[in-house]
């Protein structure tokens, strides 16, 4: 039976879900905002709400065997064909199964493929680059080889999904060579170091206008297009009016009319612009849809009938326009319906998209569609997303009802959750309006429950509650897995990873996931094999999934398993593992509450599985020789032997003199020696050597300990701590008398008093803490916790500031109403080197009753000359309609005089906002130095401060840039030459003014993507190191603004000078190529030395992926260039040198003048905030997480180059992390306990080196596989096409060949170790179980 066009359609709605009628109703919060009358027409909003149907259910619904499949003369492709046979689908039974059909239009929605359209290893491919894709060459000249980066890959396949569109059009039903694939409209990902797939999505146009919601997608996976979507996609009349008849300017004015509210003329939050807005018409009250009640649908386009060439007539809203019978649509009259049915197709309108500020608005973002004919208003949002919280009750150390840390606490923030499609903070903060959804998984741990499933969906915020009980009790909301040990194992085990990634930034185990089971059905026990595993309560043991220290614990075997040496120490990895738990629970009590009615064996009050102060046992250290004579080969037993000693090192020996240190401070101390000493610890001590003198071997654990210690490179005289760390371990018999002569020295004038917190600033999910400074301190260290043990327990090391900057430190995405708690630790000329902390300061962050923001760049006072205050406006904006006043006052402090600051005393707010003006001046007895101006607010029992960096100094006089001869130029020599807004944009992507911007009139930007979403590099700004005059020979800064797209992770900027003094001719060296370090606009900046000559070019070609170039001419590539003049040497009567003094100055106090002789060495302690002029020190705060969203465009392999531009701080020791995450498992090991477990209470004290999920009693025979300890010293010279996942062990001894070489090498490990190492090498891993007990 052959159907008729309308039928199909017909069919296809009454399966579709109903849609809502009802206007969307404005959020009850917004009343008496902008957005009180916010909406959306239910023929928009039901647009987003696809109806469509397989093919392959089509037959029932119509009550046939089969359907024939038509016929086809396709315009573009063979003629005669049928549909199956022309995508490949098969026959009509099998090709029924690979299509969804919109039910509003017909047009395909979905089509599964296995259609090889470019090489790859894809199932029936037999294409190859040599002969079966030549087609898909961009250029005649292009090379046969197969594509070599991510850009080629990418590049290629959209010619070839371009081609199968075009090819197949005629079974589409679709018109893609004027309606998909138009310049900057198509996006795409590849993905996998080889580009294995590749996603596409390209917006719909018509008549060069985008179609709002309608486009076609596309995967690729392994050289095969899987399958195609068409979104939204409805047929367009060709006569479809695109010229608007009202302006932008009546289509504000009628969403003005809409809000009932006055707009502020010339102001908008987007630019206005003509769009097609895809709508739903025909709703119909769905309720009174049944499958035999149906009317013949309006279809403005139907795929079937356009495959037999025969277009219905375009009904419309008009029935009468309809040229078939309702007969003859039905094809019987027994299929005859009544006419109360859903009735839905697609229709456009040419609407204007228009953001306009309305008076009073405050936060909000309003953003309204408007039809371009008639003025009607179809949708009038707000697009800001508005803050929520997730939290849940968590037992903080233990189960067992022992004071605070031991009783059910709720309301902990669940760190590092998603929430939809976001992630928590360390507060467990998102952002989203409504309702969200939310289970126990993250970027970091994925608890699996056994007790089922967990999922929690509301508004509002995620609150996963608490209740009574253990093992699989549950609040009675949450699903099944909402257990005490979900939610306690969530929070602990983000915690001690937050803490390990601050400290080991660049470890990419700590990057990936984890895997907790939880409650599995046992007792008495928890484990390691790669994930970590808790058993239920029983037999006299507590859940050990409750016990925060056995999470700890067990991770503690993973991050010893995945530090520098790959593997589980020897002797026994469970000393490291019970270290890393006590150090962050500041307990030495391994699993309190593990026993319900006992102590462990041999404790005074322990209820865990064992205590590691000796204290607290048999009142003596258990040394080598006890282990000997009585632990067999108990490995739990062995690891108490350097677990105590390292406990003893924090605990007593550097506690007394001559160090007494306070319990923070030790703690730090010994946080550090033990992440970074352990990574490199193969062996902790020889259990079959001589006690005594058991650590006399490299790497051992005292000697690691030493080597972390140490503060100078030198361990033959001694390091700050020696004696303490020979001392705790010699009592357990496992140091090296022998190794050094045993003495303290180094830390030279280190700090000796604690900084002292003079400002605590709470306010919206953030901290503000400012410090005194301290005598000798070189830099500060900034730590954070939380919870009932506040300052007593292991800390999130939050960064560092150099004694140099201004000495604050804000911390942000903290819960609300939480408290939180910080130390201030300063630090002498090495990290070795340690004062004493500052006392433990609480703070608990909260939303305030006003804001407070003010411009933050820098002022810069130049005393050659008059100067003029400078006056910066201040936004005050009360928080929920708050009225008060609020007082001011300002302050100056710093190595200058005569710079002053006027502020009005108060303001009075009344639920509004207000300006307020903040000048600054420096008057004609100011002198040179540096400071800061502080602007205090109080009102309303709240008090926020703003602080700005101010400097003044007799300087060079800055250039601004105007176009002269292919390029912004700067004809005069000055301090600085500055493009401004010359460049900002991309070829027409802005647009650019004056494009292409290069001396050599070579254009070399591309013209896809959209401006300030996609790459651009906006500004070039080239100044002096002293403030000066730019000076021929001398160094010179360039700073760089770019438009990073995503997280810009695939985006580089490659920078060049031209050694020629013929600025039309430049002859390109490079100086480096650096990627962003987020995405939006993005500040990038570098050295060079100037040559000889007064006329100098420089060029930025910011890139997205692809190889280093000064003209790459990628889609979305751009090169501006800066040509520029400076003084000549000979007008210099105090030029900078071009290298170092020979005698630097001894004096550690900073001098209150710019030098003018700056050294080529960056300085040891990196500032943290840029300053107006720049800083000769190199940045010193990588992001201390990773970004939880993956890069849409990751590099395809590592570069082939050697780097031209070398760290200047060459690693001495190889990398402490692989190179990239590690591939986890694809399938979960199996959860289930054991059908016969052994009735013994106490586990077995045998690891097994099998990844089972339940612990074995057979351990495995074979050894792991070790990588060779020595690699290559040479780079190959065909590196590998995929990157190593592994580092190299050793550093490399033949550094790259640099244009740019550094002139001081550093001792001191690089912070940023490249991604890719050349080394390749393979490791089998053997996850071996790790059994608590």
């Amino acid at each position: 039976m052959m159907m008729k066009p309308k039928q199909l359609a017909t069919l296809l709605l009454l399966q579709a879900s109903a849609l809502s009628n009802a206007l969307v109703e404005p959020n009850a919060e917004k009343i008496g905002t902008v957005a009180e009358r916010e909406f959306v027409d239910p023929a928009v909003s039901a647009v987003s709400s696809p109806v469509s149907i397989a093919m392959a259910s089509l037959p029932a619904l119509m009550g046939v065997a089969n359907m024939d499949v038509p016929q086809v003369d396709n315009p573009f492709g063979p003629s005669g064909t049928s549909i199956n046979d022309g995508l490949g689908l098969g026959s009509a039974s099998q090709s029924g199964k690979k299509i969804s059909v919109d039910a509003r239009s017909g047009i395909p929605a979905f089509v599964d493929l296995v259609k090889p359209i470019m090489p790859g290893d894809g199932v029936g491919n037999s294409l190859t680059w040599s002969v079966g894709a030549l087609h898909l060459r961009l250029h005649d000249d292009d090379p046969h080889g197969p594509p070599q980066t991510h850009k080629e890959i990418q590049d290629i396949a959209l010619v070839a999904v371009e081609n199968w569109f075009h090819e197949n059009d005629g079974y589409l039903g679709i018109d893609s060579r004027s309606q998909l694939f138009q310049q900057g409209r198509t996006r795409m990902a590849v993905h996998g170091s080889t580009g294995e797939m590749v996603q596409l999505s390209a917006q719909r146009t018509f008549k060069g206008l985008a179609v709002k919601g309608s486009r076609a997608t596309a995967t690729i996976k392994k050289g095969n297009l899987i399958n195609i979507g068409l979104e939204q996609w409805g047929e367009i009349d060709e006569d479809f009016d695109v010229e608007p008849s009202i302006t932008a300017d009546e289509a504000i004015e009628a969403v003005a009319d809409h809000a009932g509210r006055e707009v502020i003329e010339g102001k908008l939050d987007c630019k206005s612009e003509l769009v097609i807005l895809s709508m739903v018409k025909g709703l119909q009250d769905a309720t009174t849809t049944t499958t035999t009640s149906t009317k013949i649908p309006k279809v403005k386009n139907d795929f079937f009938s356009k495959l037999r060439g025969q277009l219905p007539a375009r009904v419309g809203s008009d029935a009468e326009d309809e040229a078939e019978t309702e007969d003859e649509a039905f094809g019987s009259e027994n299929n005859k319906q009544d006419s109360s049915a859903v009735n839905e197709y697609y229709d456009y309108m040419l609407v204007w998209k228009v953001c306009p500020v309305f008076v009073g608005q405050q936060q909000e973002m309003m953003e309204a569609y408007v039809n371009a004919h008639t003025s009607q208003v179809y949708s009038f949002v707000d697009t800001v997303d508005y803050f929520n919280n997730a939290r849940g009750s968590v037992y903080p150390t233990s189960n067992d009802g022992e004071g605070a840390d031991g009783s059910l606490q709720a309301d902990w923030p669940m760190p590092y959750m998603y929430v939809g499609s976001q992630t928590t903070t360390t507060g467990g903060n998102y952002e989203g309006p409504g309702s969200m959804t939310a289970t126990y998984r993250g970027p970091y741990v994925d608890m699996v429950d056994n007790c089922g499933t967990d999922s929690l969906t509301q508004s509002g915020g995620i609150n996963w509650g608490g209740s009574g009980g253990t093992d699989c009790t549950t609040p009675g909301f949450g699903g099944a897995g909402n257990t005490h040990s979900s939610r306690s194992g969530f929070y602990e085990l983000n915690k001690i990873m937050e803490i390990a990634r601050s400290r080991l930034p660049n470890n990419s185990w700590l990057q990936g996931r984890l895997r907790s089971n939880m409650n599995i059905n046992n007792s008495c026990n928890a484990y390691w094999n790669g994930s970590i595993n808790f058993y239920r309560e029983g037999n006299g043991c507590g859940n050990t999934g409750e016990i925060a220290a056995i999470f700890d614990h067990e991770w503690g075997h993973g991050m010893d398993r995945y530090d520098v040496t790959s593997g589980i120490a020897d002797p026994s990895g469970e000393g490291i593992a019970d270290l890393y738990s006590a150090l962050r629970l500041n307990d030495s009590c391994i699993g309190r509450g593990f026993y319900l009615s006992r102590k462990c064996s041999g404790c005074i009050s322990c209820t865990g599985v064992r205590d590691i102060d000796y204290m607290k046992k048999s009142g003596s250290p258990f040394t080598h020789s006890n282990a000997k004579s009585s632990c067999g080969s108990s490995v739990h037993c062995i690891g108490v032997v350097y677990s105590e000693a390292v406990w003893d090192l924090y605990k007593r020996h550097l506690q007394s003199p001559p160090y007494n240190y306070d319990d923070n401070t030790a703690m730090e101390i010994v946080t550090r020696m033990t992440y970074i000493g352990a990574g490199n610890v193969a062996n902790w001590f020889s259990l079959n050597g001589t006690p005594g003198s058991s650590g006399c071997f490299s790497n051992s654990g005292y000697h690691a300990y030493l080597a972390a210690d140490d503060d100078d490179g030198n361990l033959n005289n001694g390091t700050p701590h020696m004696n303490a760390i020979f001392t705790a371990f010699n009592e357990h018999q496992i140091a090296c008398p022998t190794s050094y002569d045993v003495k303290d020295s180094g830390c030279p004038n280190n700090p000796n008093s604690p900084p002292i917190v003079i400002q605590v600033i709470s306010s919206d999910a953030q901290v503000t803490l400012t410090w005194a400074s301290v005598n000798n301190a070189v830099k500060y260290e900034v730590l954070r916790t939380e919870g009932v043990h506040q300052c007593a327990q292991g800390k999130v090391l939050l960064g560092e500031v150099s004694a140099s900057d201004q000495l604050t430190w804000t911390d942000t995405g903290l819960q609300n109403g939480r408290e939180y708690y910080y130390i201030i630790v300063p630090k002498g000329q090495s990290d070795s080197c340690y004062g004493p902390s500052s006392s433990c300061i609480a703070a608990i962050p909260s939303e305030g009753p006003y804001l407070m923001s003010c411009p933050n760049d820098s002022v810069v006072f130049n005393l050659k000359y008059t100067t003029s205050p400078n006056t910066r406006q201040c936004t005050i904006e009360a928080s929920s309609g708050w009225s008060g006043t609020v007082n001011f006052a300002c302050s100056t402090s710093g190595t200058f005089s005569g710079v002053s600051c006027t502020v009005p005393s108060s303001i009075y707010l009344s639920g509004n906002s207000a300006l307020l003006d903040l000048t600054i001046a420096a008057g004609t007895s100011a002198t040179e130095g540096d400071g800061t101006v502080t602007l205090t607010a109080t009102g309303g029992g709240y008090s926020t401060i703003f602080s700005t960096d101010v400097l003044a100094g007799n300087y060079g006089i800055a250039q601004m840039a105007s176009y002269s001869n292919g390029s912004p130029m700067c004809a005069t020599y000055g301090a600085s030459c500055d493009s401004g807004t010359l460049l900002d944009g991309r070829g027409t992507r802005g647009p650019e003014e004056n494009q292409p911007n290069t001396r050599d009139g070579v254009d070399c930007d591309g013209d896809s993507g959209t401006y300030h979403s996609d790459e651009s590099l906006d500004r070039l700004v080239v100044r002096s190191l002293n403030g000066d005059d730019m000076i021929e020979g001398t160094t010179v800064e360039i700073e760089a603004t770019v438009w990073a797209w995503s997280t810009g992770s695939s985006d580089t900027l490659d920078l060049y000078y031209s050694n020629s003094n013929d600025m039309s001719n430049p002859n390109w060296q490079h100086i480096v190529s650096k990627t962003p370090s987020g995405g939006g606009q993005q500040i990038i900046t570098a050295q060079y030395q100037l040559p000889e000559g007064l006329n100098h070019v420089i060029r930025g070609n910011f890139r997205y992926s692809g190889s280093r170039s000064y003209c790459s001419r990628g889609s979305w590539d751009d090169a501006d260039d800066l040509a520029f003049v400076v003084r000549p040497l000979a007008l210099d009567t105090d030029s900078p040198t071009g290298s170092p003094t020979a005698s630097p100055s001894e004096s550690r106090v900073p001098s209150s003048e710019p030098s003018l002789h700056p050294s080529l060495t960056p300085s040891t302690s990196p500032s943290r905030q840029r300053s107006a002029l720049p800083s000769t020190k190199p940045s010193s705060e990588p992001s201390l997480t990773p970004s939880i969203s993956p890069s849409k465009k990751p590099s395809l392999k590592p570069s082939t180059e050697p780097s031209l531009n070398p760290s200047l701080n060459p690693s001495m020791k190889p990398s402490s992390s692989p190179s990239s995450s590690p591939t986890l498992p694809t399938s979960r090991p199996s959860v289930s306990p054991s059908t016969s477990p052994s009735q013994s209470v106490e586990p077995s004290f045998e690891p097994s080196d099998s990844p089972s999920s339940s612990p074995s009693t057979m351990p495995s025979l074979l050894p792991s596989s070790t990588p060779s300890l020595a690699p290559s010293l040479q780079p190959s010279a065909n590196p590998t096409f995929w990157p190593s996942y592994l580092p190299s062990l050793r550093p490399s001894e033949s550094p790259t060949s640099s244009k740019n070489p550094t002139r001081v090498p550093t001792t001191s490990p690089t912070k940023n170790p490249t991604s890719f190492p050349t080394t390749a090498v393979r490791v089998r891993a053997i996850f071996i179980f790790h059994l608590l007990w």
